[in-house]
């Protein structure tokens, strides 16, 4: 007995030390592909995560003292520990596309059939069972070991993905130290860990795991390989070779190294040489039928010798590095790419719980938006404060891509429907995987307002003393059920509908409202109720009259003045003017005017004298605010009274301004007694004259302005000679005022003048009334 058991030992001792050194690749290289997968479809799992698990940090989110990111990654470099008595991975991680079996012993599991296993503790079915838990159980504690779980299972199957990407095991080749594994272990950080993504995740052709990732069975061996729709293990079979299935289309059909593709006939030899050694080396370029390889195999020294034997010159046929870079450059972004669409394919489908409004606004659908039919069960929880789930709702389900499920009655407490949100659970068929699983952790069917998806019909204005019907349209037999309720002055309401609205109510608005408690909504409507009180067109008094109303009424308005006959003064007023009316019931009306703008125009005097008063009145605004500037004068800002002290001179500026029209007017006024003319200097200003004839004019005048006088004086003369005139020049004395208010100037003093032919001369003297200097 003890020989026995020493012998099994040896035997188990001698199978782990095999697989050891048999395996794909190595347990490092594959969870630095698997954190390539998660980081590649990062934000889009997270989303989908947070939404169906309420972890809102997504694949970051830590649960059982691991984040998800790290329970993928380590299914996957697991994988190869993955030991029971009826599995054995040094065999069931192979998959030969050819016979949908293993290859290696074929009593055992292929990869995609040990995916499947009932016997794999860490299946694709475990993943899914498992994530069902993880939303469904009880506690807390529960759900988040069963996620972890099916995490866990996710990593355990991607790596059984991933290994089909290496030839070896999908050729059937069995070695205690394979060479392609061997580099890709050695050369670890400098591999390619891109992506070339698989468009065609999305298909559903497998009940379970999703086998278009391994074989979509478009690649039999009688046809060359073709690219785009092909499966992992496929793409490797028939585009590289193992040490051992170097062109074996030479070999009998049964035997187990035999493989159709790729061929010698589809590559050509070719010589290479070292540039640092000189070292010589021939190379198999596949140039047809399959994946274009430059380092495709190298020929041996011995294989010319052979020529004539194929199988023979085969043994002189291997692989050296650069054959395994060029088959690693191609072979690992893919195996990123589909086990990157094997992530998206587990964690996709996306439902919503709303109201039927199409048919039924009491009743409720499960949303379908994914693009695959749905057909199985559904649950509805709710987390209590403990965070222990609770079932609320469940029942068959059945929905269209895209479309609604068919109605579903729930009968919740009152205490249920509180709750802010649910999580929807279905499980069940999608597509033609039979135990898919989706969920939304955010539902609030009870949360949103069915006054968007039912209706209150009826008129939006409501006369004074006057009834209207109404009705809530939209949820099927509860009609009868809604209770009405109506805020506002005199206005009523009755069971049926029916608003009544009597003389007492005045302009403004009713609010309505329409409960119905078998769809657990409450609808609101505002009614409008007309101005009962009109108000006339003025007569020539400027009397308003009003109509429609009770006796006695009251006037009011916002500019101006009006009596209780409601007559108005609105004289020197602009803008808009309201003019307000209420009624005995309180009732109001009211009627705008819009009044135009007049001009402020100042009225007073344009002098003053020391310690005096001067009064100034404005027209064209009702309410003027008075200013001035100038030494010694103050005015009062209301009544416009002027007053000037004994140090008031020269001229004074007096301003009136109407707020309300935005309107202003100034008027200059000079302090006779105290102020004096100075003298501005003249300017000229010379121009061609318009007049061909020879003449001599002399045009004089005055004119006041801003406490100024103005003296302008013009002569004119003739084109193209020197000419003497009489007359045409004013003496000094014509331009200097003999007294403070001169007047028209006399000129009694002739002279002569002497002119440039045809310009005209333009000359002006200004005095103004200053402070003495």
């Amino acid at each position: 007995m003890k020989n026995k058991f020493l012998f099994l030992i040896l035997i188990f001792s001698v199978i782990f030390l095999y697989h050891s050194k048999s395996s794909a690749y190595s347990i490092d290289v594959h969870r630095k592909i698997t954190e390539k997968v998660i980081k590649l479809n990062e934000e889009k799992i997270s989303k989908y995560i947070s939404s169906a698990t309420g972890l809102s940090d997504g694949i970051r989110a830590t649960i059982n003292n691991k984040t998800i990111k790290i329970w993928i990654e380590d299914g996957s470099y697991y994988e190869d520990f993955n030991w029971n008595l009826l599995n054995n991975p040094l065999f069931s991680h192979f998959y030969n596309p050819l016979t949908n079996k293993s290859g290696v012993g074929d009593i055992w599991f292929s990869a995609y059939d040990w995916s499947n296993s009932l016997v794999n503790p860490w299946s694709w079915r475990i993943a899914r069972n498992k994530f069902y838990e993880g939303l469904t159980l009880k506690t807390k504690t529960e759900r988040e070991k069963a996620l972890a779980d099916a995490f866990r299972a996710i990593g355990h199957v991607i790596h059984l993905v991933e290994d089909v990407a290496v030839p070896a095991h999908t050729r059937g080749d069995l070695h205690i130290s394979e060479p392609y594994e061997k580099y890709t272990n050695k050369n670890i950080g400098s591999l390619s860990y891109t992506s070339v993504p698989f468009q065609y995740w999305k298909i559903s052709i497998s009940p379970t795991s999703p086998k278009q990732f391994w074989d979509l069975d478009s690649y039999n061996g009688s046809i060359p390989y073709g690219s785009g729709y092909i499966g992992l293990a496929e793409y490797t079979n028939a585009n590289f070779a193992s040490s051992d299935t170097i062109f074996s289309e030479t070999l009998f059909s049964f035997d187990p190294h035999y493989f159709p593709f790729p061929r010698k006939s589809s590559s050509i030899l070719y010589e290479e040489i070292n540039p640092l050694t000189n070292k010589k080396t021939k190379y198999f370029r596949i140039i047809k039928d399959s994946e274009n390889i430059e380092h495709f195999a190298v020929a041996g020294r011995f294989y010319d010798i052979f020529e004539g034997w194929p199988n023979l010159r085969r043994s002189f046929i291997s692989l050296d590095d650069k054959c395994h870079d060029e088959y690693q450059q191609k072979l690992i972004p893919r195996a990123v790419g589909y086990s990157a669409g094997l992530l998206n394919y587990f964690f996709r489908g996306s439902i919503d719980m709303v109201r039927d409004t199409e048919n039924d606004a009491c009743k409720y659908v499960v949303y379908n938006f994914s693009n695959e039919n749905m057909e199985g069960t559904f649950g509805l929880y709710y987390d209590d404060a403990s965070g222990n789930r609770n079932n609320v709702a469940s029942g068959d389900l059945t929905a269209n891509a895209g479309k609604p499920s068919n109605p579903i009655t729930l009968n919740l407490t009152d205490e249920e429907k509180k709750k802010s949100k649910y999580i929807l659970v279905f499980q069940g068929k999608m597509g033609n995987e039979t135990n898919a699983v989706v969920a939304d952790t955010n539902v609030t069917p009870f949360i949103s307002s069915c006054g968007k998806e039912l209706t209150i019909t009826g008129s939006d204005t409501v006369s004074q003393d006057s009834s209207e019907q109404f009705e809530v349209t939209g949820c099927t037999g509860c009609e009868d059920d809604v209770k009405w309720e109506i805020t506002g002055e005199g206005a009523t309401i009755d069971k049926t509908g029916v608003l009544l609205v009597d003389k007492t109510a005045c302009g403004g608005t009713l609010t309505l409202t329409a409960k119905c408690p078998v769809c657990e909504t409450e609808l609101t409507k505002t009614i409008t109720i007309p101005d009962a009180i009109t108000i006339s067109a003025p007569d020539s008094s400027n009397c308003y009259t009003a109509s429609g109303g009770a006796e006695p009424y009251q006037w009011d308005i916002t500019k101006g003045t009006i009596d209780e006959k409601g007559c108005a003064d609105i004289k020197g007023q602009c803008g808009t003017v309201t003019i307000n009316v209420t009624d005995a019931n309180k009732c109001t009306g009211k009627k705008n005017l819009d009044i135009p703008t007049e001009e402020l125009i100042i009225t007073g005097s344009d002098t003053t004298t020391r310690n005096s008063t001067r009064q100034y009145t404005a027209t064209g605004c009702g309410e003027v605010q008075w200013s001035v500037s100038g030494k010694g004068a103050s005015i009062n800002k209301t009544t416009g009274l002027l007053t000037t002290d004994s140090t008031a001179c020269g001229a004074v500026s007096v301003t009136a301004t109407c707020t309300a029209c935005n309107t202003t007017a100034t008027k200059s006024v000079r302090v006779t007694d105290a102020g004096q003319w100075v003298y501005v200097p003249f300017s000229q200003k010379f121009g061609c004259s318009t007049n061909s004839q020879c003449y001599c004019g002399r045009d004089v005048w005055s004119s006041k302005t801003e406490g100024q006088y103005r003296y302008r004086q013009i002569w004119s003369s003739t084109w193209g000679q020197l000419v003497w005139y009489e007359n045409c020049q004013m003496t000094s004395a014509c331009l200097s005022p003999k007294t403070p208010d001169p007047g028209m100037p006399i000129c009694g003093e002739l002279a002569q003048g002497r002119f440039l032919v045809n310009y005209g001369i333009s000359q002006e003297d200004v005095y103004s009334w200053e402070c003495p200097r």
